[in-house]
């Protein structure tokens, strides 16, 4: 079985090694890295690497017909899908990382006969010592890092009360891996699927896969996705209707007030606190959530 991914990227200079590594690991052929005009280091990382990779690593650019970047039918999803014809297609981000039983992604997708499978992914709490992946992280590693299950569904209005609300605990929506030959468009951010007649496909709670999300570690690294956020819907805004990416469209806004970096600081936890959210199962290790999902029903 052929699992191949698409790595959506845009200066992650940090992370881009680590995320393409962990995606071997688990058993993943055919890369492709869809860069959005990084200019902090990534594409040197990328280009490198694919050099000498066993597997098939290759670059795209982003297009500027934004459509084309959602459609697996398009100019720049359909020439990686026909040269390597894989069994299943997974959508990621570069701050994203696969965990899953045994590092076997093929294994886990064996028996599964649906089109569409949907894999939760969890945030890793910002502490005093953020976790950083580098080049050759252990997968032991991604298995005992703290995730946050204890999640809420917020806002941009509950946010900007003084509720003592933090975007970190958010409910964010999982990602897909699915089978090439029977979609047709992903929807925005890539957390959606639909078929040739543009209906929404219904996607299946994978079993025995996560992703850990790394959306915050040093503010350095904030302040630019928050800078090229803005540059981003400078261009592709109209895309992106109403309280669709609300929280980048708020992160933009507390930037231009000059509030980002305090924006930053809420967002960090104390040991005690994080003790406490462990205590009532708000954060729980990698490992025991990914136990967790074996109890969940694929097909």
């Amino acid at each position: 079985m052929k699992v191949a991914a698409i790595v959506g990227v845009k200066d992650e200079v940090e992370l881009i090694q680590p995320c393409l590594e962990r995606l071997w690991a688990v058993g993943v052929g055919p890369i492709l890295v869809l860069d959005n005009n990084s200019s902090d280091g990534t594409i040197d990382i990328v280009d490198r690497l694919s050099r000498h990779s066993a597997a098939p690593l290759t670059r795209t650019s982003f297009s500027p017909d934004f459509d084309q970047n959602l459609q697996v039918g398009g100019e720049v999803i359909d020439p990686f899908v026909r040269q390597h014809s894989p069994d299943w297609l997974l959508f990621i981000d570069a701050d994203e990382f696969m965990v899953c039983v045994n590092d076997d992604l093929p294994g886990a997708l064996a028996n599964v006969t649906g089109p569409v499978l949907s894999i939760e992914r969890y945030n890793v709490p910002l502490s005093s010592d953020p976790f950083v992946p580098t080049a050759g992280t252990e997968a032991s590693d991604f298995l005992g890092i703290r995730l946050i299950t204890g999640r809420e569904d917020l806002s941009r209005s509950l946010l900007d009360e003084p509720l003592g609300k933090r975007w970190i605990m958010n409910r964010i929506m999982p990602k897909l891996i699915c089978r090439p030959d029977r979609v047709s468009r992903y929807g925005l951010g890539w957390h959606s699927i639909a078929d040739s007649r543009g209906q929404p496909i219904p996607s299946i709670a994978a079993k025995g896969l996560l992703l850990v999300h790394l959306p915050l570690t040093t503010n350095e690294r904030f302040v630019r996705k928050v800078n090229n956020a803005r540059e981003f819907f400078r261009h592709c805004g109209e895309h992106y209707p109403g309280d669709a990416a609300w929280h980048w469209k708020r992160w933009v806004d507390l930037a231009d007030r000059g509030l980002l970096g305090a924006e930053f600081a809420a967002q960090r936890m104390g040991e005690a606190e994080m003790a406490h959210l462990a205590d009532v199962g708000a954060i729980e290790r990698a490992d025991a959530v990914l136990q967790k999902s074996m109890r969940t029903q694929s097909g």
